[in-house]
């Protein structure tokens, strides 16, 4: 695993904790199998973004 990959899965931990921190705000119950992983990049100033679709 290179260094980006690395800081990529640990970013998106930290995303998926927050998704789980803010569940009942977001109305979620179960964040990690109601949103799928949809996209993930880079942007040009370095802040990484991700994009999860809901599934029912």
């Amino acid at each position: 695993m290179t260094r980006n990959t690395k800081n990529l899965a640990v970013s998106q931990s930290v995303a998926e904790r927050f998704l789980m921190d803010n569940r009942n705000l977001l109305r979620l119950s179960e964040p990690t199998k109601e949103l799928a992983p949809k996209r993930q990049w880079v942007d040009g100033f370095g802040t990484k973004h991700f994009r999860y679709q809901q599934t029912y």
